[in-house]
């Protein structure tokens, strides 16, 4: 029987020869065998892509164990071994709630929708996180396939003995006495091979070859026989950039994101390789950002506007040119001036801590942000996850020099449990009243 792994961050994979089935109550440490640490060794020096290549998914403690980092998802190794990592969320500790926590942040922060079919069926799976969206896409396609699939016509050129649709009159001239009996012609025919149903169909191949839930390898079999007329795509970017929008094909719009999920077009660290598995990973403190900034933006009072990356302004310039573009991850606007600064970060800070754990990159970051976007005249605003030692807002930290008039930056943690921010009356009366609804 293949082994099934969960772990959360900072969890510990340990060499074992003969690995000891998990306890389902100990997130934080579970024994792997020598197989499986070779290939997760092999994969933490990995570069992924280019923008997480300073990251890497596990750290190295000792020569026979692997640390977990600040990535959540599932990792399939070749020998079979399904690892899903979790995040560490303050006072959540049951598995079945943190999956599902976990699900509804990757979800959000993708702005991927599904439609209320099957829930129940949903809610009551246990299976690994890949394992729940390939379950949750063949119930999309699933729904469409029973509205039909879009087809068109299709301009083919060929030769016929009969005439039927244009006759190329130039190669019908040109060609020799033995194929003169033969019409060249070229017509319309009415067929699946459009961009959409490319991509769908290898979304099942896909599934179909890398899972190992028996439910999704039988809907995915049957799917792969109702499209075996629709060619897989060999371009995924290409057909991506094709798939169209509008009322004819109003009802692909549901299984589009998941198709993306699933052929790693959404997937910030797709692991490539035919011995890799079915693996799915996502870094969580962009999740974590993402998921701050659809909150954000519903509890968003009308006169405002949230800008998420804005990226107009600059550090530096020389002779007309621009060095060192800022980002922040959050910008509040009103009439096209800017309000409020506000940075999500996936960190655990301690508010009885000295330095309260801050990382004094960020405390410059948001200097320059409030200098570049504020004027060096309103508050700023970082975001973290709430801890056992962080339970409410650290508030009123001033920049130097300190004037009556200069910005101050707080700390706030946000409750992923109870879905808010941990504020004191005066925070909200101070800040987030004039901008949110709460």
């Amino acid at each position: 029987m293949k082994q099934h792994i969960i772990v959360r961050e900072y969890a510990t994979l340990k060499i074992a020869k003969h690995p000891q089935k998990q306890s389902t109550r100990c997130l934080d440490e579970a024994e792997i065998s020598q197989q499986d640490f070779d290939y997760l060794y092999e994969l933490m020096h990995q570069e992924v892509s280019a923008a997480e290549s300073q990251k890497k998914i596990f750290q190295i403690s000792s020569r026979t164990t692997l640390r977990v980092q600040n990535f959540v998802g599932v990792i399939e190794t070749p020998a079979g071994t399904v690892i899903e990592l979790l995040p560490k969320i303050a006072h959540l500790d049951d598995l079945d709630q943190l999956k599902d926590k976990l699900l509804e942040m990757i979800l959000l922060a993708q702005n991927i929708k599904y439609r209320k079919v099957d829930e129940a069926s949903l809610k009551s799976y246990k299976g690994p996180l890949n394992e729940y969206l390939a379950r949750v896409f063949l119930i999309e396609l699933g729904a469409l396939l029973q509205k039909g699939i879009r087809q068109d016509y299709l301009n083919v050129q060929d030769e016929q003995l009969y005439l039927k649709g244009k006759l190329n009159l130039k190669a019908h001239v040109r060609n020799s006495a033995g194929k003169s009996h033969k019409f060249p012609i070229h017509h319309d025919v009415l067929g699946s091979n459009n961009a959409e149903n490319r991509l769908l169909k290898t979304a099942v191949e896909f599934i179909l070859k890398k899972t190992r839930d028996s439910h999704n390898k039988k809907k995915a079999l049957i799917f792969s026989h109702l499209m075996q007329d629709i060619p897989l795509s060999k371009q995924l970017d290409f057909d991506f950039q094709k798939w169209r929008s509008g009322r004819l094909v109003a009802h692909y719009k549901a299984v589009k994101p998941w198709c993306q999920l699933i052929l790693k077009q959404k997937n910030p660290m797709a692991i490539a390789g035919e011995d890799r598995g079915y693996s799915l990973l996502f870094p969580i403190e962009k999740v974590f950002e993402q998921y701050i900034g659809h909150k954000l933006k519903d509890l968003l009072k009308d006169d405002f506007s949230l800008h998420m990356q804005d990226n107009e302004n600059y550090l530096l310039e020389k002779d007309e040119k621009n060095y060192c573009r800022l980002k922040p991850d959050f910008l509040i606007k009103k009439n096209k001036i800017n309000e409020l600064v506000l940075d999500a970060k996936w960190k655990r800070l301690d508010e009885n801590n000295k330095k309260f754990g801050l990382n004094e990159s960020d405390v410059y970051q948001m200097y320059a942000y409030s200098h570049t976007y504020l004027q060096y005249s309103k508050k700023v605003v970082l975001i973290y996850p709430k801890q056992a030692n962080f339970t409410k807002a650290i508030e009123g930290l001033r920049f130097l020099p300190n004037t009556a008039s200069g910005p101050e930056l707080w700390l706030v943690p946000y409750d992923l449990i109870l879905d808010q921010l941990c504020l004191s009356e005066k925070g909200k009366t101070e800040i987030f009243s004039q901008f949110f609804n709460i």
